[in-house]
C-alpha cells in the first residue's frame, strides 16, 4: 500500500528483532589460555533470481572486520559433557555439525597428554552435506 507510511518508531516495534549467530568455540581455554577460537564457514550463494553471488550477513561482518579489532559477542554455557575419566574412550560424531567443538576437546586432550595425564583414546567421523565441502 503507498499510502501507508507508518511512523519508524511503529514501524521499529512490529518489526522481529536479528537473531544472534551462533558459533560454538573451537579452542579449550587450559592448551591456549586467553584465547578463543571459532571455527566459521563463509556463507555465500548463488541468488535464485539472477545469479549473482549473496553474502550471510554475519560472514559479511566478520569478512570486513579487521584483525585484531575487538567484537562485541557473549558466551553461553554449551551441552558437550566430557566423561568423568580423563581415560574414558571418546567417539565423536560431527555429521553437519561442525568440527569446532571436536577441535576444543581434542585440544584439550592433548594439554592433558602434555601434562603427563593419562588419557583415553578419541575417534572422530567427520562429514558434509557436499563432498566438495569436505576438508579432506
Amino acid at each position: 500500500f503507498p499510502s501507508a507510511r507508518p511512523p519508524l518508531d511503529q514501524l521499529m516495534s512490529i518489526l522481529p528483532l536479528t537473531k544472534p549467530r551462533l558459533y560454538s568455540i573451537a579452542s579449550s581455554p587450559f592448551y591456549a589460555p586467553g584465547k578463543l577460537d571459532l571455527t566459521v564457514v563463509i556463507n555465500q550463494w548463488k541468488a535464485a533470481s539472477d545469479s549473482r553471488v549473496v553474502t550471510g550477513a554475519c560472514t559479511r561482518f566478520i569478512q570486513r572486520v579487521p584483525v585484531g579489532r575487538k567484537v562485541a559477542c557473549a558466551a553461553v554455557v554449551g551441552t558437550f559433557k566430557f566423561p568423568k575419566e580423563d581415560t574414558t574412550p571418546m567417539v565423536m560424531v560431527g555429521l553437519g555439525t561442525g568440527i569446532a567443538p571436536i577441535r576444543s576437546f581434542l585440544q584439550d586432550k592433548l594439554y592433558k597428554k602434555n601434562r603427563g595425564i593419562a588419557t583415553g583414546p578419541m575417534v572422530v567421523f567427520y562429514g558434509c552435506r557436499r563432498e566438495q565441502e569436505e576438508l579432506f
